[in-house]
């Protein structure tokens, strides 16, 4: 495919309705519309590329591995580099980039870089390729949620960069007004050294230097007091105004305006025959995302007003033929409002409500997100402590995709989160269990790892090699090996997960085994067993530091393998945690094979990406591991 393009598309190619935004009765009638579709991004880049075989991978590694576009980032800008690389990825394979922004979606769940960066490929989306983003609207609200489709329309209207200058601009009203106060809590102390000083000339003089300092500060004060509504009606009409040219006037944005609101206005009109029928479980989170009348969205966007138009057509009521315009726009967003919005929230029984309201006893835990199960489980144990776990109990197993066994061990370091972790320590190993994911594999950890700190690293390191022992089978099933220059099997005692943890934790700290050893033992035990080549160990984890006792494995890899195959059996492979050198990596670096060894570097994206992959172990292999799902395929190419 060439290079992108604007897009350039009339009404009628799009079959838009006739019917136009009309907007609160203050804006005038918009005949103009601003041109929109300057693009100085690629002109700053020019026709810089890099030798990549896969420029699908590359772009993928931006947001997966975190740290291959890391110096382009701080040189050219973040949006800038992300939309030149959007553009190498999407002509060298359009169907699979438009999976990779949903991707980036998706992964935003963890990261607010990467939640950014999907607005950032939405825009671009809709810069280039208009009718792909309007088409697939659907299919990206199940990515992360519908509120993201408000955003998008937001940033399209309001410049990419809308949040961070509002954000700057909250910073600089936060440090005016720390001044101020700073500037009112000297004058106070000096007036209260002047009545220790008793001179009556002095705090005559220093009561004029205050009614003077205090007139300049609350002067600014009176004025903005005396203009905020005038700015705030002036500002509302200008939002309204820039909503109206664009739709008005901008197909494209008119087009991806419509398809919204019409998915909204269709999982409404679905939402309210579930109430009417009684069929709570099966209404959506759409009455939760749509915009409240004059919210931030609806004064930017005016979307209530097109749901509304959607919901309740000119002619579907009699008396509706009888009311002007504008009074039928006011009449239909306030019957929004009454009727669909909030009877459908209350139905809805939205968790932040009952958390207010300290009702803990009327929350309906099957129906509250992952995300918000994750912030929420503290407050949840606490406040409604037996109903809480007894959910835990009876969830369903096909819902612990997104447990993680080092994100559990979190639990422990808080009060009273013993319980939960327990629970779901053992519905992720069932759920493991049950997929085949690592079987038969066994770890060996440097115990000098979990003397540097809690955090992401040391708490996998501490967490993998005991889900590895638990999903083991006989003999190995409960053990890990020492790390030492005589290494042996130890079985890993405690009733419980903290006692498990707290045992693994105290390992005694050794010298650097030789893999020699660490071959040659689990050989013994398994001619000793009398062991079938099934039950033979397939994989070695071995986490440390320096991978010193990775030295000479060229040498010996061929004598132990032929070792192994004299005796009947496979010889492991090795996978080596490296914890060395990890900022000066990129994601090429991330994998790395020879022979039966394979090199990963240890990051909190690497650890998810192969827990997630069950230790597929190369960049392309992930990538399409991660883009593989139902919900990837419907989302298509439209131009």
């Amino acid at each position: 495919m060439g290079q992108p393009g604007v897009n350039h598309a009339s009404s009628e190619e799009f079959g838009l309705s006739p019917v136009r935004l009309l907007g609160p009765p203050e804006v005038p009638p918009v005949n103009s519309y601003p041109d929109y579709t300057q693009d100085p991004i690629r002109d700053r880049l020019g026709d810089w590329r890099l030798g990549i075989e896969s420029p699908c991978l590359f772009f993928c590694s931006s947001f997966i591995y975190k740290q291959s576009l890391f110096t382009l980032r701080k040189e050219y800008g973040s949006t800038d580099v992300l939309q030149h690389f959007l553009e190498l990825s999407w002509s060298h394979c359009p169907q699979t980039t438009l999976k990779l922004i949903c991707l980036l979606r998706r992964t935003g769940l963890f990261s607010k870089q990467c939640r950014e960066d999907f607005y950032t490929a939405a825009i671009w989306l809709h810069r280039y390729h208009s009718q792909t983003l309007a088409y697939n609207v659907g299919a990206f609200a199940k990515f992360g949620w519908l509120k993201d489709l408000l955003e998008i329309l937001y940033r399209i209207l309001n410049g990419l960069q809308v949040r961070h200058n509002q954000i700057m601009g909250r910073d600089k009203v936060r440090d005016e007004r720390q001044k101020a106060k700073m500037i009112v809590q000297r004058q106070l102390l000096h007036k209260i050294r002047l009545k220790k000083m008793n001179s009556k000339e002095i705090l005559i003089r220093t009561r004029k230097l205050q009614k003077r300092l205090v007139a300049e500060i609350m002067k600014p004060k009176v004025l903005q007091e005396r203009s905020v509504t005038h700015s705030r009606n002036k500002k509302r009409i200008m939002m309204a105004k820039k909503a109206i040219e664009r739709y008005n006037h901008d197909p494209n944005y008119r087009y991806l305006h419509d398809q919204i609101a019409n998915l909204f206005a269709k999982l409404l009109k679905a939402d309210l025959e579930c109430l009417i029928s009684g069929q709570m479980a099966k209404i959506s989170l759409a009455s939760k995302w749509c915009p409240s009348l004059d919210s931030s969205y609806d004064r930017s966007t005016l979307f209530c007003e097109s749901v509304a138009r959607r919901l309740f057509p000119y002619n579907s009521c009699p008396e509706y033929r009888e009311l002007d315009v504008a009074h039928y726009t006011y009449r239909i967003r306030n019957r929004l409002q009454k009727e669909v919005l909030v009877p459908l929230r209350r139905a809805l029984g939205l968790l932040e409500i009952y958390m207010s309201a300290r009702q803990w006893n009327l929350l309906r835990y099957d129906r509250i997100a992952s995300n918000a199960m994750k912030t929420y489980k503290r407050l949840f144990y606490k406040h409604d402590h037996d109903e809480f776990l007894r959910h835990l109990q009876n969830v369903p197993k096909t819902s612990t995709k997104e447990l993680y066994p080092h994100d559990i061990l979190r639990l422990l370091g808080c009060d009273s989160g013993h319980e939960v972790a327990d629970l779901q320590w053992k519905r992720m190993i069932d759920t493991y269990f049950s997929k085949g994911k690592f079987v038969n594999c066994i770890s060996v950890v440097d115990a000098a790892l979990f003397r540097r700190g809690i955090d992401c690293t040391e708490r996998f390191c501490l967490a993998f090699p005991l889900m590895t022992s638990e999903l083991c089978a006989s003999p190995w099933k409960g053990t890990v090996l020492t790390y030492s220059n005589n290494p042996t099997f130890v079985n890993i005692e405690g009733k419980d997960l903290g006692s498990r943890i707290s045992f693994l934790s105290s390992l005694p700290m050794g010298k650097c085994p030789k893999l020699v050893q660490l071959l040659e033992k689990i050989l013994e035990i398994a001619i000793d067993l009398k062991l079938s080549k099934e039950n033979m160990i397939e994989r070695i984890f071995v986490f440390d530091h320096w991978g010193n006792c990775f030295s000479g494995w060229v040498d010996i890899y061929e004598r132990m393998r032929e070792k192994y195959e004299r005796n009947g059996y496979v010889m492991p492979k090795f996978v080596h945690w490296n914890h060395h050198d990890r900022a000066t990596r990129t994601y090429e670096d991330y994998f790395s094979v020879k022979g039966d060894l394979t090199e990963i570097i240890a990051t909190e994206s690497s650890f998810r990406n192969f827990l997630e992959s069950n230790g597929t172990l190369s960049p392309m292999a992930v990538m399409e591991s991660k883009i593989c799902g139902e919900d990837y395929l419907k989302v298509v190419v439209h131009d």
